[in-house]
């Protein structure tokens, strides 16, 4: 039976219940009546150990075993002599003293030692079963510490003597193991369970953080509801709000999620305690939290409030990312400039902000300071993006050798195409034919725009200036194409910066917020390319601007920001229905949560029409018919649901609707 089987049957929290009252009774099952008498009257006789003497002068080890377990049985608390032949009665004091003590290690060798000099001698078998237990637990948590969940639930499922409510550390570990299964259902109950039994605020504001970043918003949500009913009210309840607040800025920030709505309370009282108690592991997480969400000037905001020092050089990070997105570069610059030493992420984000001066140069040399200082921090990183930006830097000012040069090193520490491209183009410009045909013969198949290349014409092409555009626009492309998302946006606001941006160059920029979870910022990048573009653009770009636009506005939950953009778009077919769907699901949702419920199955017919209905919107329907009072449909639903999946949420819609049912009517 698996640990999830487990807790479904409530094995768990009689687990739970029966560590608190334990009566230390052995595990091969019940004492009986007759036993328990047995015991107690030969308690009041005394041990005889005449058959242990006997047995051990004989050297029959495993009938002295034998006798040795009767009478640990009959006379709770004895101990074995440790000479049988010259009988002392002894104490296992020292061998408890280092395990209280926690030195296992030198316990188990003590007890090695003492039962090589004494064959006859066996330590507590109380004892060995709690060294076992804490090696057990020792191997679950140093799974749990590797992220090896399924070994954590094996462990847990073949050892449950250890899950007892005075062990939290076990217990957070195995229900972050369980929220790690298809529906994490386990996981609740366990915290549900925790959440019950504990008395120590502390362990309840702990285990409540824990549930809200591993659990489903709706399901930490109710257990935080329900715990904060129940009495947590005053200075404790504050600690309660901020603990969950904690939970769920550290799940949005571990997911990319944006935090929810509808615990703004609680995350503004975080972040005021952040704020006053200067807390810089939860201004970080804020901060982090907020860039995630596309709240630059919050994320700025926070990260400023961590002090510099080598200590906090990831709040300095993100200060220089937050100034980056607000479109303060030289700000961001110029902090990146101060701290790029001082570890290789900022020295990589130091390369990637200047690169666009180094494009931008206008054939205009920079001065030897930076160009040396650029170079040193492009070979520490080993950056492609760094030498490809060298590359076309030394190409602009003629100085072809160095731009071969530097586009090989680009290839050889990360191969792009507008590498391959400035390579075999700088080619052309040494003359060199043979290298030319080369690169061409090497690099055409993978990329097109390396086919396309000429010998003769593409030297006078370049001579326009064409090798200049190859070097910014082709390699915003790019960066989009091969998953370079930062590095998408650093050539694209070069761009904007430089003032030549165009509508394509804001919609690559729109789709690679979108990829990095920036919905607020990629809709306004979308929009900008619908404004670049202008009516005489071709309707293709505007469409295709208009649907990213419009995928961004449902991310951030604005339905109407949605309808209004695609509705003045030539969206495709597809994209629209698309579109669509996700407005009319957007509207549903809304409309359940201002228990609209009518109106939420309208939209719900509407939608369904369309497109296939996945399972939290047929759940979403069965809860609005129960609310309109439609009990046996939305009964016949809910067990439609729980045939293929069985989750809480379900369950308790079967409870619910039968309850609201006459006991009469026959339900199928």
């Amino acid at each position: 039976m698996s640990v999830k089987h487990i807790l479904q049957h409530s094995a768990w929290f009689a687990l739970l219940i029966a560590a608190t009252c334990s009566n230390g009774l052995a595990d091969d099952g019940m004492v009986t009546a007759a036993q328990t008498m047995q015991v107690a009257s030969a308690s009041e006789a005394g041990p005889d150990i005449y058959a242990l003497k006997y047995f051990a002068e004989r050297g029959e080890t495993e009938k002295y075993n034998q006798e040795l377990t009767r009478l640990r049985l009959s006379y709770p608390g004895f101990q074995a002599p440790g000479d049988p032949l010259n009988p002392v009665q002894g104490s296992d004091q020292k061998y408890w003293t280092l395990y209280g003590e926690g030195r296992i290690d030198e316990l188990e060798a003590l007890i090695t030692r003492q039962q090589a000099a004494q064959p006859y001698w066996a330590p507590d078998p109380d004892l060995l079963k709690k060294i076992k237990q804490y090696r057990v637990r020792g191997a679950l948590l140093k799974a749990h510490a590797n992220y090896d969940f399924d070994k954590v639930k094996q462990l847990a499922n073949s050892n449950s003597q250890i899950i007892t409510p005075d062990d939290p550390d076990t217990l957070w570990a195995v229900a972050e193991a369980l929220s790690h299964e298809k529906n994490g259902e386990g996981a609740f109950e366990l915290y549900q369970a925790m959440l019950s039994r504990f008395s120590d605020k502390d362990l309840i504001n702990a285990t409540m953080q824990k549930a809200a970043r591993y659990l489903p918003l709706a399901d930490a949500g109710y257990l935080y509801k329900r715990v904060l009913g129940a009495g947590s009210k005053g200075s404790n309840g504050s600690a309660l709000k901020i603990s969950f607040a904690r939970g769920l800025a550290i799940r949005a920030n571990a997911f990319g999620f944006a935090l929810p709505v509808n615990f703004d309370q609680e995350l503004n009282l975080f972040g005021q305690q952040a704020e006053r108690s200067k807390d810089w592991a939860d201004l970080q997480l804020l901060a982090w939290t907020s860039y995630v969400s596309g709240n630059f000037d919050q994320s700025y905001r926070f990260f400023a409030q961590v002090p510099n020092g080598k200590e906090h050089l990831k709040a300095i990070e993100g200060r220089i990312l937050s100034l980056k997105a607000l479109g303060k570069l030289h700000e961001a610059q110029t902090l990146s400039r101060e701290w790029k030493g001082a570890n290789t992420d900022l020295s990589g984000l130091y390369v990637s902000l200047f690169s666009p001066l180094l494009l931008d140069h206008k054939g205009k040399p920079l001065t030897q300071g930076f160009l040396q200082d650029y170079v040193k921090h492009t070979k520490a990183q080993k950056s492609g993006a760094g030498a490809e930006a060298l590359g076309w830097y030394a190409f602009n000012l003629k100085q072809f050798d160095t731009s071969y040069a530097w586009f090989d090193k680009a290839i050889e520490w990360q191969l792009t195409e507008t590498a391959a491209y400035g390579k075999t183009l700088v080619a052309a410009f040494l003359n060199n034919k043979q290298a030319f045909s080369d690169l061409k013969a090497l690099y055409g198949e993978q990329y097109a725009t390396v086919a396309k290349l000429t010998y003769k014409s593409q030297i006078q092409a370049s001579k326009r200036g064409l090798g200049k555009r190859v070097s910014t626009l082709d390699k915003l492309s790019q960066a989009h194409k091969s998953g370079d998302y930062h590095g998408c946006l650093a050539i694209a606001e070069g761009l904007i910066a430089s003032g030549r941006a165009n509508a394509q160059t804001h919609q690559t920029r729109g789709w690679c917020l979108m990829q990095l979870k920036r919905p607020t910022e990629a809709q306004f990048a979308f929009e900008q390319s619908i404004q670049t573009a202008g009516q005489r653009h071709n309707g293709r770009l505007r469409a295709t601007s208009s649907y990213g636009a419009s995928l961004a506005a449902l991310s951030r939950g604005k339905t109407r920001d949605a309808e209004r953009v695609s509705s003045n778009a030539g969206l495709s077919q597809s994209q629209k229905q698309e579109i669509d769907q996700g407005v009319l699901a957007q509207k549903a949702t809304e409309a359940f949560r201002q228990k609209r419920y009518l109106d939420s199955l309208h939209f719900l017919a509407q939608r369904a029409q369309i497109a296939r209905e996945p399972r939290n919107l047929t759940e979403l329907r069965a809860w609005s018919m129960y609310h309109v009072g439609d009990y046996l449909a939305a009964h016949r639903l809910f067990v439609s649901l729980n045939n293929v999946v069985s989750s809480k949420a379900v369950r308790d819609g079967i409870k619910v609707t039968r309850n609201k049912i006459r006991p009469s009517l026959q339900i199928h």
